[in-house]
């Protein structure tokens, strides 16, 4: 991992650049990611298992905040020693942003490299007219299962979520996710469309 980062009180640059190499036979290697919420067994993409030798990654990931406004992508290209399926190359990346209708920020943990905790400016207090934070956000992601002898189809998804943090421990998220798959050698999913509407509470302390 290669971090570069740059920040100040109100503003974050990222760089990250990720690899990994497994080399030692690895007997199965299959891939077959859910859509985006997690919420079914079903693989709208899926490799199935197959022999492989060893895998390869790479994985750079970009991140930007400016004031109540960030930005975010990861790309990853994974290749695959496989003689029985001719060394098929996946791939996959996504792009996000989001803006802060309060004025809040995504504050950058300069010692750990990640994103820390959203802290509204005046916590939830219905009383004193106080309503926490509300951010809209945005995401593209796509997913390519098919090389060589390998048909695993091609997923994207596109989600448009509304997060209200109540308090920096609290947060409930509310998601749209509109989910295609195509070129799948086994239906029903090839060339099929999804509609997914989600509602999650959550509590970190």
């Amino acid at each position: 991992m290669i971090p570069k980062a740059g920040i100040s009180s109100i503003s974050a640059f990222l760089i990250t650049v990720n690899s990994s190499m497994r080399a030692d036979r690895i007997p199965k290697f299959g891939s077959a990611p859910a859509p985006k919420p997690n919420l079914t067994d079903h693989r709208i993409v899926d490799t199935g298992v197959f022999f492989a030798e060893g895998v390869e990654m790479i994985n750079p990931e970009l991140a930007w905040v400016a004031g109540p406004l960030s930005f975010q992508s990861e790309y990853f290209r994974t290749f695959i020693h496989s003689g029985e399926t001719g060394n098929p190359v996946f791939w996959g990346w996504y792009i996000q942003g989001s803006c802060f209708l309060t004025g809040e920020h995504r504050p950058y943990d300069r010692q750990n490299g990640v994103f820390d905790r959203v802290r509204p400016k005046k916590n939830f207090a219905p009383g004193k007219g106080h309503w926490g934070a509300w951010e809209m956000a945005v995401r593209y992601s796509v997913l390519d299962l098919s090389d060589r002898g390998i048909q695993g189809g091609e997923g994207r998804d596109f989600t448009a979520g509304l997060n209200w943090y109540l308090y920096p421990t609290m947060r409930v998220m509310l998601n749209y996710v509109y989910s295609v798959a195509k070129d799948r050698t086994d239906p029903p999913f090839d060339k099929g469309r999804l509609n997914i509407f989600q509602m999650r509470i959550q509590l970190a302390f």
